[in-house]
């Protein structure tokens, strides 16, 4: 598996020493920070799984450190574990709300250090593994949804050049109007409604496809009947649908 990285901020060389004889046994990347200004420079360039943080440390302290680290959003949630010979109780609430997740006290036990630091690079890990699967399902789902968009673009081109065959096979209003009604059932709705209107606005004729009688268009709902009254003033047509009627495809044809 790729190492994962692992920082440890100490001011002492031999600290360092100590450390990375510790952690080699993980097998991962063991990087060095002499200060803490340092260490801010090492999380700009990686990632990792787990900061060790020497609490006394001159010019910038542990914990002045770490408030620093959290201001990074790659580092906001990266865990810290202080390592400190002494620790009160109010360095360590300041810690903690600092984001420190553990206190290991110097001189440190190999055991100890190396199953905590283990656990975070496991975590480190598992984490690192759903990101991954997330960006593979969303990748997934953009590849679906691009697919399906393409098959929709393949879909209307047909349907396009299906009518516009059809509408040009003859100049005849009744060849028309029947390709019109066929065109749109059932491509755009269950049921198509044509009306001819004259130019004053007055509707000269009413067709349906399935077959309907004029009448019927005060049955319309009220929704209905208001885009219908608004493709007569617009020369538009329009779909219409609810959950208890079919849609309703309304195009229009300019009468005398």
């Amino acid at each position: 598996m790729e190492k994962v990285n692992i920082l440890v901020v100490d001011d002492l060389p031999e600290k360092h020493m100590v450390f990375k004889t510790i952690l080699d046994e993980l097998g991962q990347n063991i990087v060095s920070a002499r200060s803490g200004q340092e260490a801010l420079k090492c999380i700009l360039d990686m990632e990792f799984a787990v900061i060790l943080l020497d609490v006394n440390m001159p010019d910038i302290d542990g914990l002045e450190t770490a408030s620093l680290i959290r201001q990074y959003k790659k580092s906001a949630q990266t865990p810290i574990v202080f390592i400190t010979a002494y620790v009160d109780e109010l360095q360590a609430r300041r810690g903690y709300a600092l984001g420190a997740v553990d206190y290991i006290p110097s001189p440190v036990v190999p055991e100890v250090l190396r199953s905590k630091v283990r656990v975070f690079v496991e975590l480190f890990r598992m984490n690192r593994q759903l990101q991954k699967q997330a960006e593979q399902r969303e990748a997934l789902a953009r590849s679906e949804a691009a697919r399906q968009s393409a098959e929709d673009a393949i879909h209307r081109a047909d349907y396009l050049a299906e009518t516009s065959q059809q509408l040009s096979k003859s100049l005849n209003i009744e060849d028309t109007i029947s390709a019109l009604l066929d065109v749109s059932v059932p491509m755009l709705g269950d049921e198509a409604l044509l009306v001819l209107v004259a130019n004053d606005g007055h509707i000269t004729r009413v067709e349906a496809h399935p077959q309907a009688s004029v009448r019927e268009l005060e049955k319309l709902p009220v929704e209905a009947r208001e885009i219908l009254d608004e493709c007569i003033q617009t020369r538009q047509s329009r779909l219409w649908s609810s959950d208890s009627q079919a849609a309703l495809a309304c195009p229009l044809l300019a009468g005398e």
